[in-house]
């Protein structure tokens, strides 16, 4: 009769305690056994359950998940950490691009872009020196510098591939050499000069990141070219390009 009035006393304690501990559920994947005696406004206050020589403890709210009560209430905090925002690929905001293709044209281009916080807007800016090639092979016309800025939209945000449009402006200094040949002398001439020139065009490309430090981007862009010499029969022109570059992502 004793061991049975002994074994109901240990159950009704065990059963006791048990409703009286709580669960806090933590961000960083960590559980704790506890008593919730309090909450504040930025806090939780408790004691470790069954364990109340370790006296009062407190967890900040932005740490915590959910807390699971004795009496079966769950409260949620809404804190759970979004890893993709805070992946290193959405921290390397700034890329400096070497544009490879650009050789072909004669012109040495580098451009630094900075990735705006929400990973879906970037502001590029481009500067290009052009050197002494074949000006028969270049079209009417050769760049000698120039620098802009682009606008870039990422649609789908920051990622391994990375889709990106938006126009772009550009402003700098080209050389022109007109051939002509004169039938009442027999002699072949040219005249060049040096004129300003400005281009409006629209970006389209996609870019690639094999690790988190270094991308590859391909572009092709369609605009409008105004040059400032009456040496051109046409000042004002449609013009294309396309574009290669290496980026190092900081």
């Amino acid at each position: 009769m004793k061991i049975r009035v002994l074994a109901m006393l240990v159950g009704i304690i065990i059963s006791t305690s048990a409703i009286c501990q709580d669960y806090i559920y933590l961000n960083n994947g960590d559980r704790i056994e506890a008593v919730v005696t309090e909450q504040t406004k930025t806090a939780v206050i408790y004691q470790m359950f069954g364990n109340s020589q370790e006296g009062i403890k407190l967890v900040n709210k932005t740490d915590i998940k959910m807390i699971a009560f004795s009496n079966g209430k769950i409260e949620n905090f809404g804190n759970e950490v979004d890893f993709k925002v805070k992946s290193k690929e959405d921290f390397t905001k700034n890329l400096f691009a070497y544009h490879l293709a650009d050789l072909l044209i004669n012109n040495f281009t580098i451009s630094y872009e900075r990735i705006l916080n929400s990973g879906k807007v970037g502001l590029q800016i481009p500067f290009s020196v052009g050197y002494e090639g074949d000006y028969e092979e270049l079209g009417d016309f050769q760049n000698k510098y120039y620098t802009g800025l682009y606008l870039n939209f990422y649609p789908t945000g920051q990622g391994k591939w990375r889709f990106f449009l938006g126009p772009g402006i550009r402003v700098g200094q080209g050389h022109i050499e007109e051939y002509y040949y004169d039938y009442n002398t027999g002699n072949d001439y040219y005249k060049n000069e040096d004129a300003f020139y400005f281009k409006f065009h629209l970006n389209n490309g996609v870019i690639f990141s094999p690790i988190d430090e270094l991308s590859i981007a391909a572009s092709v862009s369609l605009g409008v070219r105004y040059v400032d010499s009456d040496l051109l029969d046409n000042k004002m022109r449609t013009t294309g390009a396309a574009s290669f570059n290496m980026i190092y992502r900081f």
